[in-house]
């Protein structure tokens, strides 16, 4: 009697199940996008897509996004908090008939915790960023110790993914400290199991449908069958059905080879083929050098293919290889993301493992309120100078690639924020040389001159033109700085060098940037713009005016249409203020795609021609006299 209480009480204190909740968290995503409006669901796309691309947001916006996903970021979180994780599939049972509804939900609670992780790193609370990867690599970890398929494998590589993109955003914003490094080096580390993602697990899974579901379902098994004679018709559709369903997905009438009415005995023979292939496959799995073991699976795929394992190989072996190679690159990814973060843990400065055009472009957003004169506000410019100065130390200094997915603005919006740091550069830099602080203003003129090279790589017009305006403005302070006795042979050597990375070949770019510029507007021209009759015009220099027309006619005429963060009005001196003015108002009053040539326009070609002597002058200048 004793027994059985014990007994009744075990089994009433049932293991919290994470499934469960996953459970749930499909349910929601199914019920909210069937009760979300179009509207709401643009909106949030929208703001999903500026997070990631660091783009700003206004707080209406950025408490749309919390308000409508806190539910599922809620669920994500609880359900990562349980442990155990049993779907409890019937594989062994069911088969190829085996669903997975679970993991459309894992996806869609997994897209809006990076999202949130994102979003927390532009709102300036980038250590919550922490929790979201946590979560995100428990729900890989959930769906490896649970469905034992090569699918569930390939989504928990790249939940890991969606994660790695996280962290390397942090890491690139020079946003993790050693505080956060090392939680997240810990969980980023993939050594600790000979599986991870499980993806030898699901193939030794598909052996035990390929080789004993199947054999049992088909009724194979039945001893009375007569190894000479076929199977019995409604056996015979099931089989046919399998391979129907296998050559649909393949597109290939070719892809089981063999198959004429077998006997009992050919199928049986098969599954011994079968069991045989996959024992093969699984210990090349094992094999710990990871090219031979990808050339060994390559081999068996090839032959499989050409029929060499016999007919039931081709319906149940899986196309491994490239699944294999796909989690190979993600680990020796991994594994460079999880070192680079011991590093910071260990004390190794960010910097080193940033990206300079993400610290210039915080360091602009603090600068843009100030302008040029962001130098005599003693708090924000010290904030400004820690992310300057980590950003001398940067192996990588790009900004951000263009949007394809929608017509950016003719002046983008981070730009205005890099113009008003080279501002108060080159009035710092002055101060500096008038002064005698030669260290400050060889500083400074190191930071100015990687911003522009960075500026000129940049496939915009609108950023080449600053680099070009920025370039003159710093020419006559190199030359004045190298006319003076600080201009020692090592600040001559350094300065020399970063001029050389500024190109000169096409001038700040200016001539890529055109070609780029013109073929993402006409992209867009033969696309989403068809209907306006507008043609891309035949000079680079009216390029900008026709996309500033196209997106005031769009902002006009199709809201909520969502158009790309535009920067502010700028003052770039090779650009007339009242050109930069005009092209937030073209199109806006539905006048007509005409006369772009007659409407403001850049120099593009006498910018390139300005740039290329400004360079050879500094070159000159610092030259003479060593």
């Amino acid at each position: 009697m004793l027994m059985l209480l014990f007994t009744c009480l075990a089994c009433s204190i049932a293991t919290p199940n994470a499934a469960a909740v996953y459970t749930e968290l499909t349910d929601l995503s199914s019920a909210a996008s069937i009760s979300r409006s179009q509207s709401d669901d643009d909106t949030l796309n929208w703001i999903a897509l500026c997070i990631e691309r660091g783009a700003p947001l206004d707080d209406r916006l950025l408490a749309f996004f919390y308000d409508s996903q806190q539910e599922m970021l809620a669920l994500t979180r609880r359900a990562a908090d349980i442990e155990h994780c049993d779907f409890e599939l019937p594989l062994k049972e069911e088969g190829f008939d085996v669903l997975l509804p679970h993991l459309s939900g894992m996806m869609a609670g997994a897209r809006v915790l990076v999202d949130a992780a994102y979003a927390d790193q532009v709102g300036g609370s980038p250590e919550l960023m922490v929790g979201h990867v946590e979560t995100l690599l428990q729900m890989g970890r959930h769906l490896v110790s649970s469905d034992q398929t090569i699918i569930a494998s390939m989504v928990s590589i790249r939940l890991a993914r969606m994660a790695e993109s996280v962290v390397q955003s942090a890491m690139d914003r020079g946003e993790i400290d050693p505080a956060m490094a090392a939680p997240l080096a810990r969980a980023m580390n993939f050594t600790a199991t000979p599986d991870p993602f499980g993806l030898r697990a699901g193939l030794a899974m598909e052996r035990v449908v390929g080789t004993e579901w199947f054999p049992r379902t088909i009724g194979l098994n039945n001893s009375d069958l007569d190894p000479e004679k076929p199977l019995p018709s409604k056996e015979i559709r099931r089989v046919q059905e399998m391979f129907a369903m296998v050559e649909s997905v393949s597109n290939n009438s070719n892809q089981i080879p063999g198959w004429n009415s077998p006997t009992v005995g050919e199928l049986r023979a098969a599954v011994d083929q079968l069991d045989s292939v996959f024992a093969r496959m699984l210990a090349a799995m094992d094999d710990p050098n990871v090219t031979r073991r990808l050339k060994t699976l390559e081999s068996i795929s090839t032959q499989v293919d050409m029929g060499e394992h016999g007919m039931l190989a081709s319906l149940f072996v899986p196309g491994l290889p490239p699944a294999v190679e796909q989690q190979d690159t993600a680990l020796a990814d991994f594994a460079r993301c999880q070192a680079q973060l011991q590093s910071i843990a260990d004390g190794e400065p960010v910097a080193h493992f940033a990206n300079a055009g993400d610290l210039w472009m915080r360091a602009g957003r603090l600068a843009e309120p100030f302008g040029g004169i962001w130098i005599d506000s003693p708090d924000d410019a010290v904030a400004i100078d820690a992310l300057l100065s980590q950003s001398r130390h940067a192996k990588r200094r790009v900004y951000p690639s263009p949007w394809e997915d929608y017509l950016e603005a003719t002046i983008t919006w981070w730009l205005p924020g890099q113009v008003a740091l080279l501002d108060g550069l080159m009035r710092r830099i002055d101060v500096a040389i008038s002064s005698g602080n030669a260290s400050q203003a060889v500083a400074d003129m190191e930071v100015a001159l990687l911003m522009i090279a960075a500026l000129c790589e940049d496939p915009r017009i609108a950023t080449s033109l600053a680099a070009v305006d920025a370039l003159g403005r710093i020419a006559p302070l190199v030359q004045r700085f190298a006319a003076t006795p600080a201009a020692d042979e090592a600040a001559r050597r350094t300065l020399i060098q970063l001029i050389r990375a500024v190109p000169t070949r096409d001038p700040a770019g200016l001539q890529r940037a055109a070609l780029a510029t013109r073929d993402r507007l006409q992209d867009h021209l033969s696309g989403w713009y068809k209907h306006t009759n507008a043609a891309a015009p035949a000079e680079d220099e009216a390029l900008l005016s026709c996309i500033a027309w196209l997106r005031g006619w769009a902002s006009a005429h199709t809201p909520p249409l969502h158009v790309v963060p535009s920067g502010a009005t700028i003052n770039i001196q090779s650009l007339d203020t009242d050109t930069t003015r005009a092209w937030y108002e073209l199109g806006v009053d539905s006048s007509p795609p005409l006369g772009f040539p007659d409407l403001p326009a850049t120099t593009i070609a006498a910018a390139a021609t300005t740039h290329a002597d400004t360079i050879q002058r500094m070159r000159a200048a610092l030259q003479h006299g060593q």
